[in-house]
């Protein structure tokens, strides 16, 4: 008597599969998808199903319409996208509607800047590489209107030249919108106008950082351009200016001392705080190491309420902590909170 076999068999598991993958895919609406990614998705380990999946794909790709990436076939249709600005000549749309980006340029861009989202109507592409390329028709939201940058002040006039790699344009100034602000400063400026295609956008100081080139200044540049506070809460001054010079007898009592042990700080030279420390003692069986850190907790009193973690622009946490205390060996010791002497320097 011989076995009854399953019903469909083998094809049957790879006609699921197959429908499986449909499904995910169609959900994607025109998203990209890897094909790890989708193997995690489908939350396969073994591999003769991941053999499986990749023929499937293959199978797929040679069925599917080739997508529509230049002539009349999208001429006219309009897209929503990001600007990537990646240099003066022209930019690129990134757009969840279409499988490749579309080039736009830099006279059709209706002064939209990198990292706006824009309304782009797509046109046939008079280039041999049959790339799609389209004109800015809206802008839907500027990522930003302020700029840090140098100023150059002429009798009449300035023009602020952008730190920003991806702005391409020079800022224009009229003499009463200068705040002060002399040659060589650097500055915070707002962009106010976009006059016309063949000048300069207009805007006007809204802070002054500075000399150029001086580190002051050049950390405030820094600050500005990632939206970091520059002012310590009220609050956190007073404590810090609570704190004494010396080390009370209370702390000694609460802590080890190592003080008649040699002890080397590892921050150079011109940092702004000595709370690293690194000692070497030799023991019965060898070196052994001793690391030393100040924690910050000891110097600020719990009840000052500090951020100990970087705000929601999703900026590098380093830098957050340069802004919350600038204690860093290119940081200015103004406002700065030193570890090692424990005042307002």
């Amino acid at each position: 008597m011989t076995k009854k076999k399953k019903r469909g068999g083998k094809n049957a598991g790879y006609s699921d599969l197959k429908m499986l993958i449909r499904e995910i895919l169609n959900d994607q609406h025109n998203r990209r998808i890897s094909h790890k990614q989708l193997i995690k998705k489908l939350g396969v380990k073994d591999k003769k199903t991941k053999h499986a999946i990749k023929s499937i794909l293959n199978e797929l790709s040679k069925n599917k319409p080739k997508p529509e990436r230049s002539g009349a076939a999208v001429s006219g249709r309009e897209i929503i996208g990001k600007v990537d600005f990646v240099n003066p000549r022209l930019a690129y749309i990134i757009s969840d509607e279409l499988d490749t980006d579309v080039i736009v340029k830099a006279e059709h861009l209706k002064f939209a800047l990198d990292d706006d989202t824009v309304k782009v109507q797509l046109f046939q592409s008079r280039s041999k590489s049959g790339r799609i390329e389209g004109k800015v028709i809206e802008i839907i939201n500027r990522y930003r209107k302020e700029f840090v940058g140098r100023i150059e002040v002429s009798a009449n006039y300035a023009f602020v030249i952008p730190d920003f790699k991806k702005m391409h344009y020079d800022i224009f100034i009229a003499s009463e919108n200068l705040k002060k602000a002399r040659h060589d400063d650097k500055v915070v400026v707002e962009i106010t106008n976009w006059p016309g295609p063949d000048k300069s956008p207009e805007g006007k100081v809204v802070k002054v950082l500075g000399k150029s080139g001086e580190n002051e200044a050049e950390i405030h540049s820094i600050m500005a351009e990632f939206g970091l506070p520059f002012k310590f809460p009220d609050n956190l001054v007073r404590q810090a200016n609570k704190i004494p010079d010396g080390v009370t007898h209370d702390e000694i009592l609460a802590r080890k001392d190592f003080r008649e042990i040699l002890t080397f700080t590892i921050d150079p030279q011109d940092a702004k705080d000595f709370d690293d420390a690194l000692s070497l003692r030799k023991l019965s069986n060898g070196y052994w190491r001793w690391a030393y850190i100040l924690p910050m907790s000891r110097i600020i009193s719990n009840q000052i309420h500090y951020s100990r973690t970087r705000p929601q622009t999703a900026q590098p946490q380093s830098i957050w902590w340069i802004a919350q205390f600038r204690c860093c060996p290119n940081g200015s010791p103004m406002n700065c909170v030193p570890c090692g002497r424990m005042k307002i320097s």
